[in-house]
């Protein structure tokens, strides 16, 4: 593996997360779709394709996105596989040079913000329900009062910390933690429902 076929994996294994169900991410090969096998979420997938022109100095008018991305969601004209990604780095110009059926029609930057923002509020909402519903269920089911009260006494510290703070330090702490896990979780479930709709 040369150094430009490590780069472009690399490039792409930064949009791989991993399945919220095995823990593993993944797997990528050189015939790798990203739409049919990896099936990115289509803004994820801009981002990446804007991402790797600049990376590899190539003209990003060259590539028709709808031709890999159909906008109803249909089938896709062509795969953009990774090894074409590969190939259009090594050549320093999209090499996908067959005339296209479809027009190329890319989102406008406000029509990416609005599909952003809608991404975004989906996102906010499962990590709330996940935050404040879910993950304290696991936490009240898994642990007993009596462990619950010794994570929240911090009062053996030497005297330091009343009883009031040291709860409410437990619960600072507590809810910094629930909310990181939630938006991770949040995430991985997004994009797993994304692939779903495929």
């Amino acid at each position: 593996m040369d150094e430009t076929e490590k780069a472009v994996f690399e490039l792409v294994e930064t949009y791989n997360g991993r399945s919220i169900f095995t823990f593993k991410r993944y797997p990528l090969k050189h015939n790798t779709d990203l739409n049919e096998d990896f099936r990115m979420d289509p803004l994820d997938a801009y981002d990446l394709l804007e991402e790797f022109t600049e990376k590899f100095s190539i003209n990003p008018d060259e590539i028709n996105f709808t031709r890999y991305f159909p906008e109803d969601n249909g089938k896709a004209e062509r795969a953009l596989s990774i090894q074409l990604l590969i190939d259009s780095a090594r050549a320093g110009h999209w090499t996908d040079e067959e005339k296209s059926k479809t027009e190329n029609i890319l989102p406008s930057n406000s029509d990416r913000k609005i599909m952003k923002k809608g991404k975004n509020k989906t996102i906010y909402i499962l990590a709330v329900i996940i935050c404040f519903l879910i993950l304290p269920e696991i936490v009240v089911r898994t642990l007993t009062p009596e462990q619950l009260v010794r994570l929240s006494d911090f009062t053996s510290l030497g005297g330091i910390f009343s009883h009031l703070l040291s709860l409410m330090i437990f619960l600072g702490i507590a809810s910094i933690l629930l909310g990181i896990a939630a938006i991770y979780l949040a995430k991985k479930i997004y994009r797993y429902l994304v692939r779903l709709k495929k």
